[in-house]
Parts: structure tokens; C-alpha cells; sequence
């Protein structure tokens, strides 16, 4: 028993003893994977941290180039601000003396001509300008400028075309103005002498046939005008012209008093010295009365309100600008 003991002993120490070699014979293999791995290992931390130190420095000067390029941009920047305030306050200014001007002409026009039309014209192209501009402080002259507009359009419109067209059409029309009785003008004697000498026996009856056409009775409701000689009759067909032609002239001049005046005295023309009867004079005597109550210069409205404003405000402006040179020229 003691030897199958001892016997089972001896085996379980060899055992033992092979099993210690085996795993010391692995951990000797381990080992050396081990110690491969490490240096592995260590050259890869090495390559990395040669990489992590590239990379940090192709950061740093990445980061150097970009703080320098926002420098560069921030000044570019900067620089593009000043010169777009610059170009800004050029072009405000600018738009604004075109305004200025469009209302200088809109007083001309009305002041000068009374050109209703063209002042409305112009007046909101002024304010299509300032609305374009979108400065709050020019909001008082587009208000001035929408009262104007609105005085302008209540205004009479007087047609001063239109009166010189029917001026002219009178003046053509009269030549064929029929004077009052064609019978009381004075006409030539005729020469009853002949070639052939009278016989005395007829002498009396040519004397009572001259004296009958010297002398004629006629009954008339007013009193008896004198007779126009034929020769004059050319002359008043040509003043009656010439005192229309003066009428067109003072309509385009928009003379008022100079203009009735001269219708007045057409008028008073035509009533004593053509047929009034007559449908043609009829048609002109009534067409000259209308014309002689038309004002050619109603009363104008002011527009010249919305100029002071817009004055005062580019006067404000140009104040402030020097101001603030002033500042930057002081710091």
C-alpha cells in the first residue's frame, strides 16, 4: 500500500512538475508576445505622437493664418463700411438734389406757364423719388407734396388749346359773315353816258333815273346808320381778323383782360354791322360770349411748401454730416 502511495505520489509530482514546465514554457511564449506587443506598441505611441505634434503645429499656424486673414477681413470689412457709408450718403444726397430739382421745376410750371398737367407730373415723380429714399425724416415733404397734388387737382382747368382752335375757327369762318343789308352799302354809279350822244328829249328822264338811284326811303326800327362805301367793307372783314388773330394771341399769353377786350370789341363789330339773324353769326356770337366769361388764369395753389421742407431737411442733414467729420477728424 505504501509503495502504490508513494507510487501515486511520485506520479502526481511529475505531473505536477510537467504541468510547471508547460506553463512556464507558455508563459515564456507570452512573455515574448508580450514584450513584441509593448514595442509595438511604444513605436505606435511614438508615430502618434509625432503625428499629434505635426498635426499641434500645422494647427497652430493654421489657426495664426486664419487669426491673420480675420484681421485682413475685419480691416477689408471696415474699410468696405466706410466707403459703402461714404457712397450711401453720396447717393442719399444726390437723389435728393434730383428731387430739389423736380420741384423747382413744378414751381416754374405753375408759376410761370400754369402748366396744371406737367406740375401733377412732376410732382409724383418727386414723391416716387423720396419714397425710393425711405428716409423717415422726408416723410413731412411727401405729405406736403400729397396736400399739393390734392390742390392741384380741385384746381379749374382752363383749355387754352382748345380756345385758340375755336379763335382760329372763327377767324376762318368770317368771310362768309353776311353783312346786316347788302342794299345800304354805296354802290358806284353807273356810267349811263354811252358811247351814243342823248337826245335832248331824253335828258329829264336819265336826270329822275340818276336822282332814284341816289336816293332811297327805308323804314327802320333803330336808328338810321351810315352807309359803308365799298371799299371799306374789305377793311372790316380784315379788322374783324386781326382783332381775333389779337384774341388768339392773348389766350396763348393767358392774358385775360386783353383777351375779353378783344372779344368785346369783336362782338359789338358783328352786331352792328352783319346780319345777326344769320345762323352762322348766331353760332359765333354765342361761341364769343362763352369765351368771354373763361378765366385764363385761375387762382394757383401754393407748391412751393414742400421745397422749404425738403430744404430744411438736406440743411439738417449737412449739418449733421459736418458734425460727425468733425468727431473723426477730433478722435
Amino acid at each position: 500500500f505504501i509503495v502504490i502511495v508513494t507510487l501515486c505520489v511520485a506520479l502526481v509530482a511529475a505531473g505536477l512538475s510537467g504541468y510547471d514546465f508547460w506553463i512556464l514554457e507558455k508563459q515564456v511564449v507570452l512573455n515574448s508576445q508580450l514584450e513584441k506587443a509593448q514595442t509595438d506598441s511604444q513605436k505606435t505611441i511614438t508615430e502618434l505622437a509625432r503625428q499629434l505634434n505635426l498635426t499641434q503645429s500645422d494647427l497652430v499656424k493654421e489657426v495664426r493664418e486664419r487669426e491673420t486673414m480675420q484681421a485682413e477681413h475685419q480691416a477689408l470689412r471696415s474699410s468696405m463700411q466706410n466707403i459703402s457709408e461714404k457712397l450711401g450718403r453720396s447717393t442719399i444726397a444726390w437723389r435728393m438734389a434730383e428731387v430739389e430739382y423736380l420741384l423747382t421745376v413744378a414751381n416754374h410750371r405753375l408759376t410761370l406757364v400754369q402748366d396744371r398737367d406737367t406740375t401733377i407730373a412732376v410732382l409724383k415723380t418727386a414723391d416716387d423719388r423720396l419714397k425710393a429714399i425711405a428716409d423717415p425724416s422726408l416723410l413731412k415733404v411727401r405729405k406736403t407734396i400729397a396736400d399739393e397734388l390734392l390742390a392741384l387737382q380741385a384746381m379749374p382747368e382752363v383749355d387754352i388749346p382748345g380756345l385758340a382752335i375755336r379763335v382760329g375757327s372763327l377767324v376762318k369762318s368770317v368771310e362768309q359773315f353776311p353783312l346786316r343789308d347788302k342794299k345800304r352799302i354805296a354802290v358806284a354809279m353807273k356810267d349811263n353816258s354811252g358811247d351814243t350822244p342823248l337826245d335832248w328829249r331824253q335828258l329829264p328822264s336819265v336826270v329822275w333815273n340818276d336822282l332814284k338811284s341816289l336816293v332811297q326811303v327805308r323804314r327802320h326800327q333803330q336808328p338810321t346808320e351810315p352807309l359803308l362805301p365799298p371799299d371799306q367793307t374789305q377793311y372790316l372783314y380784315q379788322n374783324l381778323v386781326l382783332k381775333l388773330e389779337q384774341a388768339r394771341l392773348a389766350v396763348l399769353r393767358r392774358d385775360t383782360v386783353l383777351f375779353q377786350q378783344h372779344l368785346k370789341e369783336v362782338e359789338d363789330w358783328i352786331t352792328n354791322f352783319f346780319e345777326t339773324d344769320s345762323p352762322i353769326i348766331v353760332s359765333a356770337l354765342a361761341s364769343i360770349k362763352e369765351m368771354e366769361n373763361t378765366e385764363l388764369q385761375p387762382p394757383v395753389p401754393d407748391v412751393s411748401g414742400s421745397l422749404r421742407l425738403l430744404r430744411d431737411v438736406m440743411r439738417e442733414q449737412q449739418s449733421e454730416l459736418a458734425a460727425v467729420n468733425r468727431r473723426a477728424v477730433t478722435k
